[in-house]
Formats: structure tokens, C-alpha cells, sequence
């Protein structure tokens, strides 16, 4: 008798648990946690309270450089791989959390006495209330103009910082609200960019005036636009970008009635 058997292959799944980074200890600025700088750091769990000692309080609502008081806090402490201009990204893995920061440069071994007296002022700041359309993200951005902001319905980015290679920068963060979520903290360097060209018509040779667009493919981003001239046909496309986004590809344009782009 032959006996026929049948095996079944079922698919394994591979379930990987990331363990989030351990933020609850580092709530005083004595006790800050050290981070090695990189794309992408996270997720942290809740930072929770304000540690033995609370560095804000009894600040005015108003203030760009203190925030009004310190709730669920976390201290860290970091040194740029580069010289530029650093871009942060904060974004919590609830978008209803609301967090707060400053950045200030690390001066000494008194820094953080020098922090709870005011000695020393942060170098960025953003109190701004969470919005909700933005996922509750903040940060350091290319398209802001301000280095504090303060608190209440105001922009959700500060400026990008200039930062120099291995200087020491201390980041505090703050949760507003009670039973929060963790956060990931995104870094990136901000680099300006130019692309020139010339237009002209096939053929003839003869120098043409059109709309020039530069877009970026992957994220659908237009970077720069731009009108190229009427007697040389040239043009010169500004723009900022970032270190991180470097391979994407990107898409020239060009629009004339009466024309198709080669």
C-alpha cells in the first residue's frame, strides 16, 4: 500500500517588537540622556512628570524663551556630525500630545544652574499649541522665520539652527498633557541648491520665454519656479532641500503655449 502524504506550508509570521528607548529617568537637565545623532531616533515611551527638580514654572504665557511651566519633561543632550544648518522634526506617536522645546548650546559645567537661574537663553524655542493638521509634529524648519515661538495658536516650526560639528546642544522636551504617548525625534541638515539652464526652440535654436517648475517625484513637493528670460533664454532655479532627500529624483518642467517640452 502506498500511503500519499500531503504536507501543508503554512507562512511563519515574523512579528518584530521594537523596544521604545527608555526616557523616563532623564526628566532633569543634570540627568540628561546622551544621544547619538542619526536619521531617525525612536520611539520613546511617555516621558513621564518632571523629575526631582522643575527647571520652569511661573513664566508668563506670552514668553518666547521660558515656557510657562514644566510638566512631563525629557533633557537630551547631542553634537552634531556636521556643520550646517540642523532641521528637527518631533513628531509624537499621538498626534494629540502637545510638546513644547527648547534648544540652548552647552556652555559648562554650571549650564543647567545657569538654565534654572535664566542666565543662559535657548537658541530655539516653540511653545506653539499642537495642531491637529500637522499630526502634532514641531521642530526646527527651512520654511520658518522665527527662533521662539510662543505659546497659544502660533506656528508649529521654528527656524532651522546653524550648528557647529561636535558642539555640544541640549534639546528639552515637554508634554503638556497628562497619560501621553511617546515621540521620534527626526534629524536632517538644510542645503540650498541651484540649478541653471537655458530654453530655446528646437530646431531654430532661437531663445524662448517659459514657466520653469522643479518637483520633487517622490514626495510630489514643488522646489522652485521660475521664468526663464526673453532675450537669452537662461534661467536659474533657488531652492532649499535636505541632505536626507539628496537621491530623490526630481522632475524639470517647462511650459510655453504652442509648445511641448523636450
Amino acid at each position: 500500500m502506498i500511503k500519499i502524504i500531503f504536507l501543508v506550508l503554512i507562512p511563519a509570521l515574523l512579528i518584530a517588537q521594537i523596544k521604545p528607548l527608555d526616557i523616563q529617568n532623564y526628566a532633569d537637565c543634570n540627568d540628561r540622556l546622551q544621544l547619538e545623532v542619526r536619521r531617525t531616533i525612536g520611539p520613546t515611551n511617555n516621558p513621564v512628570g518632571y523629575g526631582n527638580y522643575l527647571e520652569f514654572e511661573g513664566n508668563q504665557l506670552g514668553d518666547t524663551l521660558f515656557m510657562q511651566k514644566e510638566s512631563h519633561s525629557v533633557w537630551y543632550e547631542f553634537r552634531p556630525k556636521a556643520k550646517g544648518d540642523l532641521l528637527i522634526e518631533i513628531e509624537p506617536i499621538d498626534s494629540l500630545d502637545d510638546y513644547d522645546f527648547s534648544i540652548y548650546e552647552y556652555t559648562d559645567s554650571n549650564f543647567c544652574k545657569d538654565v534654572y537661574s535664566k542666565k543662559i537663553k535657548p537658541v530655539r524655542t516653540n511653545f506653539s499649541r499642537n495642531i491637529i493638521a500637522l499630526k502634532g509634529k514641531t521642530g526646527l524648519s527651512m520654511q520658518a522665520s522665527n527662533a521662539w515661538v510662543a505659546a497659544g495658536v502660533q506656528a508649529a516650526y521654528s527656524k532651522s539652527l546653524t550648528v557647529q560639528k561636535e558642539k555640544s546642544y541640549i534639546l528639552f522636551l515637554n508634554n503638556v498633557y497628562d497619560h501621553g504617548s511617546g515621540h521620534y525625534l527626526h534629524f536632517d541638515y538644510a542645503i540650498q541648491l541651484k540649478l541653471q539652464g537655458n530654453v530655446k526652440e528646437f530646431g531654430s535654436q532661437q531663445t524662448v520665454q517659459a514657466n520653469i517648475s522643479l518637483t520633487d517625484t517622490q514626495t510630489g513637493e514643488v522646489l522652485a519656479e521660475s521664468i526663464s528670460d526673453s532675450l537669452t533664454g537662461d534661467y536659474q532655479l533657488d531652492f532649499d532641500y535636505t541632505k536626507s532627500r539628496l537621491n530623490n529624483s526630481l522632475q524639470l518642467e517647462v511650459f510655453k503655449d504652442g509648445y511641448v517640452f523636450k
